[in-house]
């Protein structure tokens, strides 16, 4: 007979994201640093997004603190593209949201 303890399991509604990351086949975010004008212009992009892009972009922009204009969005592509070298960062939100 197991022991009885007065413990409470506390359950929290998580609201489901409108928008959702695909991971890559082995099993990795899909967030990668670019180098574009020969090495001075460094982005980091996120791929595989399906969904709301622009409140994903809201996102990033109050987690990271950047300012508006930073994040970008490639509607046709389906990718968010990070002004400067962020890929670590992204990376750790993903992972927060559970993605």
């Amino acid at each position: 007979m197991l022991p009885t303890t007065n413990c409470y399991i506390v359950q929290r509604k998580i609201e489901p994201l409108p928008y959702f990351v695909h991971r890559t086949e082995n099993n990795n975010f899909p967030v990668y640093q670019e180098y574009k004008a020969g090495g001075n212009k460094l982005q980091t992009r996120i791929r595989r997004v399906e969904g709301n892009l622009q409140f994903l972009r809201d996102q990033i922009e109050s987690a990271l603190r950047m300012e508006k204009g930073q994040v970008k969005i490639s509607s046709l592509a389906g990718h968010v593209i990070v002004k400067g070298r962020r890929r670590d960062e992204i990376v750790r939100f993903l992972s927060d949201l559970g993605f």
